[in-house]
Protein backbone atom coordinates (compact mmCIF):
# COMPACT_ATOMS: atom_id res chain seq x y z
CA UNK A 1 0.00 0.00 0.00
CA UNK A 2 2.78 2.46 0.93
CA UNK A 3 4.35 1.50 -2.21
CA UNK A 4 1.59 2.54 -4.02
CA UNK A 5 1.35 5.53 -2.25
CA UNK A 6 5.07 6.41 -3.14
CA UNK A 7 4.56 5.73 -6.47
CA UNK A 8 1.86 8.35 -6.91
CA UNK A 9 4.03 10.94 -4.77
CA UNK A 10 6.92 10.80 -7.28
CA UNK A 11 4.82 10.64 -10.00
CA UNK A 12 2.66 14.04 -9.06
CA UNK A 13 6.44 15.43 -8.07
CA UNK A 14 7.70 14.79 -11.45
CA UNK A 15 4.91 16.02 -13.32
CA UNK A 16 4.88 19.10 -11.04
CA UNK A 17 8.71 19.75 -12.65
CA UNK A 18 7.52 19.13 -16.12
CA UNK A 19 5.21 21.86 -15.90
CA UNK A 20 8.05 24.36 -14.38
CA UNK A 21 10.50 23.23 -16.94
CA UNK A 22 8.08 23.38 -19.76
CA UNK A 23 6.72 26.95 -18.68
CA UNK A 24 10.85 28.06 -18.20
CA UNK A 25 11.02 27.13 -21.75
CA UNK A 26 7.96 28.51 -23.11
CA UNK A 27 8.51 32.10 -21.17
CA UNK A 28 12.32 31.67 -22.78
CA UNK A 29 10.51 31.34 -26.22
CA UNK A 30 7.83 33.65 -25.86
CA UNK A 31 9.71 36.51 -24.33
CA UNK A 32 12.59 36.76 -27.79
CA UNK A 33 9.31 36.52 -29.71
CA UNK A 34 6.76 38.81 -27.91
CA UNK A 35 9.52 42.02 -27.91
CA UNK A 36 11.66 43.43 -30.19
CA UNK A 37 15.07 45.09 -29.93
CA UNK A 38 16.63 47.90 -31.71
CA UNK A 39 20.49 47.45 -32.53
CA UNK A 40 23.31 50.15 -33.32
CA UNK A 41 25.63 48.32 -36.16
CA UNK A 42 27.36 51.61 -36.85
CA UNK A 43 27.61 55.28 -37.18
CA UNK A 44 29.01 57.55 -40.03
CA UNK A 45 29.67 60.90 -39.78
CA UNK A 46 30.15 63.66 -42.65
CA UNK A 47 32.48 65.49 -42.03
CA UNK A 48 34.43 62.69 -39.89
CA UNK A 49 36.17 65.75 -38.31
CA UNK A 50 33.38 68.20 -36.81
CA UNK A 51 33.97 71.60 -36.13
CA UNK A 52 31.47 73.64 -34.25
CA UNK A 53 29.38 75.07 -36.86
CA UNK A 54 29.35 72.46 -39.05
CA UNK A 55 26.49 71.02 -40.77
CA UNK A 56 26.75 67.22 -40.36
CA UNK A 57 25.64 63.99 -42.18
CA UNK A 58 24.94 61.24 -39.57
CA UNK A 59 24.38 58.09 -41.36
CA UNK A 60 23.25 55.39 -39.00
CA UNK A 61 23.55 51.31 -39.65
CA UNK A 62 20.55 49.79 -37.30
CA UNK A 63 18.82 46.48 -36.87
CA UNK A 64 16.06 44.96 -35.12
CA UNK A 65 16.55 41.89 -33.20
CA UNK A 66 13.89 39.28 -31.93
CA UNK A 67 10.75 40.69 -34.27
CA UNK A 68 7.51 38.83 -32.63
CA UNK A 69 6.79 36.48 -35.86
CA UNK A 70 3.42 35.21 -34.17
CA UNK A 71 2.11 38.55 -34.89
CA UNK A 72 3.06 38.32 -38.37
CA UNK A 73 4.91 41.78 -38.64
CA UNK A 74 7.05 40.19 -40.90
CA UNK A 75 6.20 41.32 -44.45
CA UNK A 76 2.76 43.16 -43.39
CA UNK A 77 1.73 46.08 -44.89
CA UNK A 78 -0.08 47.25 -41.82
CA UNK A 79 3.25 47.52 -39.66
CA UNK A 80 6.08 50.03 -40.19
CA UNK A 81 9.23 50.31 -37.56
CA UNK A 82 9.90 54.11 -37.57
CA UNK A 83 13.35 55.74 -36.46
CA UNK A 84 14.07 59.42 -34.79
CA UNK A 85 17.43 60.87 -33.88
CA UNK A 86 17.11 63.22 -31.12
CA UNK A 87 19.33 64.94 -28.48
CA UNK A 88 19.64 63.05 -25.35
CA UNK A 89 21.00 65.76 -22.74
CA UNK A 90 20.51 69.35 -21.85
CA UNK A 91 23.87 70.24 -23.44
CA UNK A 92 23.67 68.52 -26.74
CA UNK A 93 19.90 70.48 -26.79
CA UNK A 94 21.46 73.80 -26.45
CA UNK A 95 23.99 73.34 -29.20
CA UNK A 96 22.79 70.51 -31.59
CA UNK A 97 19.81 71.15 -33.55
CA UNK A 98 18.79 68.17 -35.73
CA UNK A 99 17.64 69.01 -39.04
CA UNK A 100 15.76 65.93 -40.38
CA UNK A 101 15.06 63.81 -37.37
CA UNK A 102 13.53 60.93 -38.99
CA UNK A 103 16.24 60.78 -41.74
CA UNK A 104 16.43 59.46 -45.09
CA UNK A 105 16.78 55.94 -46.42
CA UNK A 106 20.25 54.55 -47.86
CA UNK A 107 19.86 51.12 -48.22
CA UNK A 108 16.78 49.02 -47.44
CA UNK A 109 13.79 50.85 -48.53
CA UNK A 110 10.15 51.87 -46.66
CA UNK A 111 10.03 52.12 -43.13
CA UNK A 112 9.93 48.27 -42.44
CA UNK A 113 12.51 46.27 -40.98
CA UNK A 114 12.78 42.55 -40.91
CA UNK A 115 14.79 40.55 -37.80
CA UNK A 116 18.56 40.61 -38.67
CA UNK A 117 19.13 43.02 -42.23
CA UNK A 118 20.74 46.07 -41.44
CA UNK A 119 19.46 49.48 -42.57
CA UNK A 120 21.33 52.83 -43.09
CA UNK A 121 19.46 55.70 -42.97
CA UNK A 122 21.18 59.62 -43.28
CA UNK A 123 19.90 62.36 -40.95
CA UNK A 124 20.57 66.08 -41.19
CA UNK A 125 22.24 68.11 -38.02
CA UNK A 126 23.41 70.88 -37.16
CA UNK A 127 26.29 71.84 -34.57
CA UNK A 128 25.96 75.23 -32.62
CA UNK A 129 28.80 77.63 -33.91
CA UNK A 130 29.97 78.34 -29.60
CA UNK A 131 29.39 74.71 -29.23
CA UNK A 132 32.33 73.37 -27.29
CA UNK A 133 35.14 70.58 -28.52
CA UNK A 134 33.06 68.13 -26.20
CA UNK A 135 31.07 64.42 -27.16
CA UNK A 136 27.47 65.33 -27.59
CA UNK A 137 25.17 62.47 -26.47
CA UNK A 138 22.47 61.72 -29.05
CA UNK A 139 19.58 58.92 -29.13
CA UNK A 140 17.91 56.82 -31.99
CA UNK A 141 14.77 55.94 -30.90
CA UNK A 142 12.76 53.31 -32.74
CA UNK A 143 9.29 52.19 -32.34
CA UNK A 144 6.66 49.74 -34.40
CA UNK A 145 3.46 51.18 -35.57
CA UNK A 146 0.53 49.30 -37.20
CA UNK A 147 -1.46 51.23 -39.22
CA UNK A 148 0.05 54.38 -37.98
CA UNK A 149 -0.71 53.73 -34.13
CA UNK A 150 2.04 53.24 -32.20
CA UNK A 151 2.85 49.59 -30.19
CA UNK A 152 4.58 48.75 -27.22
CA UNK A 153 7.36 50.91 -25.76
CA UNK A 154 10.15 52.87 -27.86
CA UNK A 155 13.31 51.05 -28.17
CA UNK A 156 16.64 53.32 -28.55
CA UNK A 157 20.10 52.91 -28.47
CA UNK A 158 22.63 55.87 -27.50
CA UNK A 159 25.97 57.29 -29.06
CA UNK A 160 28.02 60.30 -29.22
CA UNK A 161 28.88 63.46 -31.61
CA UNK A 162 32.51 63.95 -31.23
CA UNK A 163 32.95 67.76 -31.73
CA UNK A 164 36.50 68.50 -32.25
CA UNK A 165 37.09 71.65 -33.00
CA UNK A 166 35.57 75.20 -32.01
CA UNK A 167 34.36 77.07 -34.40
CA UNK A 168 33.79 80.81 -34.41
CA UNK A 169 35.81 82.15 -31.70
CA UNK A 170 35.38 85.74 -31.32
CA UNK A 171 36.58 87.72 -28.40
CA UNK A 172 38.49 91.29 -27.51
CA UNK A 173 41.48 91.32 -26.51
CA UNK A 174 44.87 93.24 -26.24
CA UNK A 175 42.79 96.60 -24.93
CA UNK A 176 44.82 99.65 -24.20
CA UNK A 177 43.74 103.66 -23.58
CA UNK A 178 45.45 107.13 -24.68
CA UNK A 179 46.53 108.16 -22.37
CA UNK A 180 47.63 105.84 -20.62
CA UNK A 181 46.21 106.13 -17.34
CA UNK A 182 42.21 107.03 -17.48
CA UNK A 183 41.02 109.18 -14.24
CA UNK A 184 37.65 111.48 -13.85
CA UNK A 185 37.14 114.36 -16.03
CA UNK A 186 39.26 112.89 -19.03
CA UNK A 187 37.09 113.59 -22.03
CA UNK A 188 37.79 111.22 -25.67
CA UNK A 189 40.15 108.91 -24.18
CA UNK A 190 41.28 106.03 -26.92
CA UNK A 191 40.48 102.65 -26.34
CA UNK A 192 41.79 100.17 -28.55
CA UNK A 193 41.79 96.78 -28.95
CA UNK A 194 41.39 93.74 -31.19
CA UNK A 195 39.01 91.53 -32.39
CA UNK A 196 40.28 88.25 -32.88
CA UNK A 197 38.48 84.69 -34.65
CA UNK A 198 40.33 81.99 -33.02
CA UNK A 199 37.99 79.52 -34.04
CA UNK A 200 38.08 77.30 -37.23
CA UNK A 201 35.55 79.22 -39.02
CA UNK A 202 34.67 82.58 -40.74
CA UNK A 203 32.42 85.05 -39.22
CA UNK A 204 30.42 87.70 -41.11
CA UNK A 205 28.25 90.97 -40.44
CA UNK A 206 30.18 91.41 -37.06
CA UNK A 207 28.96 94.87 -34.94
CA UNK A 208 30.30 95.59 -32.08
CA UNK A 209 28.19 97.85 -28.90
CA UNK A 210 30.29 99.06 -26.09
CA UNK A 211 28.52 99.74 -23.06
CA UNK A 212 29.68 100.59 -19.44
CA UNK A 213 28.62 99.59 -15.94
CA UNK A 214 28.71 103.38 -15.31
CA UNK A 215 26.66 106.17 -16.52
CA UNK A 216 29.38 108.66 -16.10
CA UNK A 217 31.95 106.63 -19.01
CA UNK A 218 29.83 107.37 -22.15
CA UNK A 219 30.62 107.63 -25.40
CA UNK A 220 32.45 110.56 -27.02
CA UNK A 221 30.59 111.45 -30.31
CA UNK A 222 27.08 109.85 -31.17
CA UNK A 223 27.02 106.08 -31.99
CA UNK A 224 31.03 106.09 -31.10
CA UNK A 225 29.94 103.04 -29.30
CA UNK A 226 29.41 101.09 -31.93
CA UNK A 227 31.26 99.24 -34.56
CA UNK A 228 30.94 97.06 -37.65
CA UNK A 229 33.60 94.65 -38.48
CA UNK A 230 32.18 93.13 -41.33
CA UNK A 231 34.12 89.85 -42.15
CA UNK A 232 36.55 87.84 -40.09
CA UNK A 233 38.26 84.87 -41.25
CA UNK A 234 39.48 81.97 -38.79
CA UNK A 235 42.98 82.64 -37.09
CA UNK A 236 42.40 86.72 -37.69
CA UNK A 237 42.08 89.75 -36.22
CA UNK A 238 40.99 93.12 -36.83
CA UNK A 239 41.93 96.33 -34.65
CA UNK A 240 38.93 98.30 -32.76
CA UNK A 241 38.38 101.89 -31.80
CA UNK A 242 36.39 103.68 -29.26
CA UNK A 243 36.43 106.99 -27.72
CA UNK A 244 35.08 107.70 -24.06
CA UNK A 245 34.36 110.39 -21.82
CA UNK A 246 34.67 109.95 -18.21
CA UNK A 247 32.93 112.07 -16.07
CA UNK A 248 34.20 114.14 -12.91
CA UNK A 249 31.47 111.91 -10.60
CA UNK A 250 33.21 108.69 -12.08
CA UNK A 251 34.91 107.23 -8.42
CA UNK A 252 38.34 105.36 -8.66
CA UNK A 253 38.56 101.80 -8.79
CA UNK A 254 37.90 98.78 -11.41
CA UNK A 255 34.87 99.52 -13.76
CA UNK A 256 34.02 97.19 -16.13
CA UNK A 257 32.99 97.94 -19.68
CA UNK A 258 30.83 95.40 -21.96
CA UNK A 259 30.83 94.45 -25.23
CA UNK A 260 28.08 93.19 -27.60
CA UNK A 261 29.57 91.25 -30.06
CA UNK A 262 26.66 90.37 -32.89
CA UNK A 263 27.81 88.34 -35.51
CA UNK A 264 26.82 85.31 -38.59
CA UNK A 265 27.82 82.44 -39.95
CA UNK A 266 28.42 81.96 -43.30
CA UNK A 267 25.21 80.28 -43.33
CA UNK A 268 23.20 83.20 -42.16
CA UNK A 269 22.65 81.92 -38.40
CA UNK A 270 22.72 84.90 -36.35
CA UNK A 271 24.57 85.02 -33.09
CA UNK A 272 25.74 87.02 -30.13
CA UNK A 273 28.26 86.55 -27.32
CA UNK A 274 29.06 89.35 -24.56
CA UNK A 275 32.22 90.13 -23.57
CA UNK A 276 33.28 92.26 -20.16
CA UNK A 277 36.33 94.11 -20.00
CA UNK A 278 38.20 95.95 -16.97
CA UNK A 279 39.23 98.78 -17.08
CA UNK A 280 41.01 101.37 -13.75
CA UNK A 281 40.11 104.36 -13.10
CA UNK A 282 42.88 106.63 -11.32
CA UNK A 283 42.34 108.87 -8.54
CA UNK A 284 43.25 112.17 -8.91
CA UNK A 285 42.27 115.71 -7.11
CA UNK A 286 38.55 117.29 -7.67
CA UNK A 287 38.06 120.72 -7.07
CA UNK A 288 34.47 122.14 -6.71
CA UNK A 289 33.35 125.83 -5.06
CA UNK A 290 31.64 124.85 -1.98
CA UNK A 291 30.75 128.76 -0.73
CA UNK A 292 31.01 132.59 -2.10
CA UNK A 293 30.64 135.24 0.22
CA UNK A 294 30.61 139.31 -0.94
CA UNK A 295 27.87 141.59 -2.27
CA UNK A 296 28.19 145.71 -3.04
CA UNK A 297 26.18 148.12 -4.55
CA UNK A 298 27.08 149.53 -8.11
CA UNK A 299 29.53 152.17 -7.98
CA UNK A 300 31.38 150.86 -5.14
CA UNK A 301 34.48 148.45 -3.93
CA UNK A 302 33.90 144.89 -3.45
CA UNK A 303 35.46 142.05 -2.27
CA UNK A 304 34.65 138.49 -3.07
CA UNK A 305 35.57 134.97 -1.06
CA UNK A 306 35.28 131.79 -2.59
CA UNK A 307 36.10 129.11 -0.63
CA UNK A 308 37.40 126.19 -2.99
CA UNK A 309 36.83 122.24 -1.19
CA UNK A 310 39.03 119.15 -3.00
CA UNK A 311 36.85 116.45 -2.73
CA UNK A 312 38.94 114.02 -4.61
CA UNK A 313 41.21 111.61 -3.61
CA UNK A 314 44.78 113.20 -4.40
CA UNK A 315 46.54 116.09 -3.53
CA UNK A 316 45.70 119.08 -5.50
CA UNK A 317 49.53 121.61 -5.62
CA UNK A 318 50.15 124.69 -7.00
CA UNK A 319 46.06 125.52 -6.63
CA UNK A 320 45.46 128.91 -8.44
CA UNK A 321 41.56 130.63 -9.32
CA UNK A 322 41.26 133.08 -11.68
CA UNK A 323 38.34 134.82 -12.61
CA UNK A 324 37.33 135.03 -16.63
CA UNK A 325 35.60 138.24 -16.65
CA UNK A 326 33.45 138.95 -19.71
CA UNK A 327 33.75 142.19 -21.04
CA UNK A 328 30.07 142.78 -20.77
CA UNK A 329 30.16 142.57 -17.00
CA UNK A 330 29.86 145.91 -15.22
CA UNK A 331 33.42 145.25 -13.28
CA UNK A 332 36.83 145.91 -13.13
CA UNK A 333 39.89 144.14 -11.91
CA UNK A 334 43.39 144.96 -11.02
CA UNK A 335 44.12 141.03 -10.17
CA UNK A 336 41.98 138.63 -11.60
CA UNK A 337 43.94 135.42 -10.35
CA UNK A 338 44.66 134.25 -6.79
CA UNK A 339 47.72 131.64 -5.41
CA UNK A 340 46.39 129.34 -3.04
CA UNK A 341 48.89 126.79 -3.16
CA UNK A 342 48.46 123.00 -1.69
CA UNK A 343 44.96 122.11 -0.85
CA UNK A 344 44.98 118.00 0.19
CA UNK A 345 41.90 115.88 0.25
CA UNK A 346 39.08 116.95 2.04
CA UNK A 347 40.45 120.64 2.75
CA UNK A 348 39.07 124.28 2.18
CA UNK A 349 41.21 126.75 1.11
CA UNK A 350 40.23 130.49 0.58
CA UNK A 351 40.54 133.08 -2.95
CA UNK A 352 39.91 136.32 -1.99
CA UNK A 353 39.46 138.71 -5.15
CA UNK A 354 39.15 142.64 -5.17
CA UNK A 355 37.33 144.63 -7.74
CA UNK A 356 35.42 147.35 -8.19
CA UNK A 357 31.72 147.46 -9.14
CA UNK A 358 30.56 149.80 -11.76
CA UNK A 359 27.70 152.61 -11.56
CA UNK A 360 26.12 150.74 -14.65
CA UNK A 361 25.66 147.22 -12.82
CA UNK A 362 22.35 146.10 -12.46
CA UNK A 363 20.76 145.17 -9.28
CA UNK A 364 20.79 141.42 -9.27
CA UNK A 365 23.01 138.07 -8.80
CA UNK A 366 26.01 137.91 -11.59
CA UNK A 367 27.64 134.90 -12.84
CA UNK A 368 31.30 134.62 -12.44
CA UNK A 369 33.15 131.96 -14.43
CA UNK A 370 36.06 130.64 -12.52
CA UNK A 371 38.91 128.77 -13.85
CA UNK A 372 40.65 127.11 -11.44
CA UNK A 373 44.15 124.82 -12.25
CA UNK A 374 46.30 122.78 -9.75
CA UNK A 375 49.27 120.23 -10.63
CA UNK A 376 48.25 116.55 -9.76
CA UNK A 377 49.92 114.52 -7.01
CA UNK A 378 53.58 114.05 -7.70
CA UNK A 379 54.30 111.71 -5.07
CA UNK A 380 52.43 109.33 -7.08
CA UNK A 381 54.03 109.94 -10.11
CA UNK A 382 50.97 112.14 -11.20
CA UNK A 383 52.25 115.28 -12.99
CA UNK A 384 49.13 116.04 -15.31
CA UNK A 385 47.61 119.51 -14.72
CA UNK A 386 44.14 119.49 -14.35
CA UNK A 387 41.76 122.67 -14.89
CA UNK A 388 37.95 123.01 -13.42
CA UNK A 389 35.44 125.51 -15.01
CA UNK A 390 33.77 126.74 -11.75
CA UNK A 391 31.09 129.15 -11.19
CA UNK A 392 30.56 131.38 -8.42
CA UNK A 393 27.70 134.18 -7.93
CA UNK A 394 28.01 137.98 -6.77
CA UNK A 395 25.40 140.07 -5.79
CA UNK A 396 24.77 144.00 -6.79
CA UNK A 397 22.15 144.89 -4.10
CA UNK A 398 21.69 148.55 -5.58
CA UNK A 399 22.99 151.87 -6.60
CA UNK A 400 25.40 153.73 -4.17
CA UNK A 401 25.16 157.46 -3.80
CA UNK A 402 27.10 159.28 -5.72
CA UNK A 403 29.89 161.54 -4.11
CA UNK A 404 30.98 163.41 -6.54
CA UNK A 405 27.22 164.97 -6.68
CA UNK A 406 27.46 165.12 -2.49
CA UNK A 407 30.76 167.00 -2.81
CA UNK A 408 29.29 169.32 -5.49
CA UNK A 409 26.23 170.23 -3.24
CA UNK A 410 28.34 170.48 -0.46
CA UNK A 411 30.76 173.10 -2.69
CA UNK A 412 27.37 174.90 -3.38
CA UNK A 413 26.50 175.32 -0.10
CA UNK A 414 29.81 176.47 1.44
CA UNK A 415 30.28 179.07 -1.38
CA UNK A 416 26.80 180.20 -0.60
CA UNK A 417 27.14 180.35 2.80
CA UNK A 418 30.55 182.05 2.30
CA UNK A 419 28.80 184.77 -0.30
CA UNK A 420 25.71 185.61 2.06
CA UNK A 421 28.89 186.12 5.33
CA UNK A 422 30.83 188.57 2.44
CA UNK A 423 27.41 190.45 1.83
CA UNK A 424 26.56 190.77 5.44
CA UNK A 425 29.59 192.03 6.14
CA UNK A 426 29.92 194.69 3.36
CA UNK A 427 26.28 196.15 4.24
CA UNK A 428 27.54 196.47 8.32
CA UNK A 429 30.81 198.17 6.88
CA UNK A 430 28.54 200.73 4.68
CA UNK A 431 25.96 201.51 7.21
CA UNK A 432 28.73 202.70 10.44
CA UNK A 433 29.48 206.03 10.72
CA UNK A 434 32.61 207.52 8.86
CA UNK A 435 35.19 209.67 11.23
CA UNK A 436 36.13 212.93 10.72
Amino acid sequence: MKTKQNKNQNKLIYTQWIKVLFGALLVLIIIPLSFSQLELVNVYFDPAIITAGDEVDVVIEYRARNVPFESNQIGSGEYTYQVRLIADSELANEHITIIDSSGKDVKGGGSGILQGVTYNKVFRIKVDTNAQALNYPLKLEGQWFRNNVAQRNTEFVRFDLPVKKEGIILDIAGISSMPNKIRPGNTEVLLQAHLENSGFKTAQSIEILLESESSGIVASFSNNNRQWVGLLDEKTSKPLQFYIDVRDSVQAGVHNLYFTINYKDMDGNSYTKNSTIPIIIESRPNLVVTHVEGSSRAGEKAQMIVEITNIGEDIANAVDVRIIRDSSQPFAFDIRTNFIGQIRPNETRTAVFEFDTLSSAEEKLHQFQLLIRAQGDTDKGDSSIYTFNRRAEFEVSGQAPNIFITIGVGVVIIVVVLFVIALINRKRTSSSPQKK
